[in-house]
């Protein structure tokens, strides 16, 4: 039971790491999305305040930190809970994914095509045609400048979904994203951002750990 929970967790992180690598920032409505993308240049490292409250009154948030250096690659840690050990690695240089779990010392390795981007963020990508897109007031968030956007969908007039974005271009961060909709909201917020390039040994695969590839399982 537990290699199959570490099993689907790990798939689940590896959808969403490799959303971020390919330059999208998540769904437009139902997530939080990437909040650092692999963007080359700008080495910085940050904290994340995520929090959820729904309609039925449950209310729930953590903190999960992340670094970038220089190259483009990334680090999250934690990722879904505050007592979850599985430590996210991603390297679009090599075209490398690997998920750290530290109980078992094991790293899970994937691979995907290497990507050539100028680290350039699509902050909104494909949108259904019944969506309102508008830009919102510059915010100073973390203590960066951020551009700001609204997107509205009306599913039904019953459902009606929005998506608030505040983003800097030339960090590759979403600074802020606030989702509504008829389940309740959902928060994440950078904080403590801090730039410069953080301990390379970050982004490597302890010495300790057992490398073990998998592949993308396919439909």
């Amino acid at each position: 039971m537990q290699g199959f929970l570490v099993g689907a967790a790990f798939w689940a992180l590896a959808v969403t790491a490799l959303a971020q690598v390919s330059g999208d920032s998540g769904r437009r409505t139902g997530g939080h999305g990437t909040l650092v993308l692999p963007s080359p240049g700008v080495p910085l490292s940050l904290e994340v305040v995520e929090s959820e409250t729904r309609r039925d009154g449950f209310h729930l948030s953590h903190l999960r930190k992340i670094y970038r250096d220089a190259a483009g690659r990334t680090r999250v840690e934690p990722y879904l809970t505050p007592s979850d050990n599985l430590v996210q690695l991603i390297d679009p240089v090599k075209g490398m994914l690997v998920i750290l779990e530290g109980s078992s010392k094991v790293a899970h390795r994937m691979w995907f095509p290497k990507t050539s981007s100028s680290g350039t963020a699509h902050f909104v990508g494909f949108l259904p045609a019944s969506a309102q897109t508008e830009n919102l007031a510059r915010l100073v968030i973390a203590g960066i400048e951020c551009e700001g956007q609204r997107v509205i969908i009306s599913k039904s007039p019953s459902e009606i979904e929005t998506e608030e974005r505040w983003f800097s271009i030339d960090l590759g961060v979403i600074a802020l994203t606030k989702h509504s909709g008829p389940d309740g909201e959902r928060v994440a917020r950078v904080q403590n951002l801090m730039r410069g390039e953080p301990d390379a040994a970050l982004f490597a695969v302890p010495q300790e750990y057992t490398i073990r590839d998998l592949n993308v399982p396919e439909n």
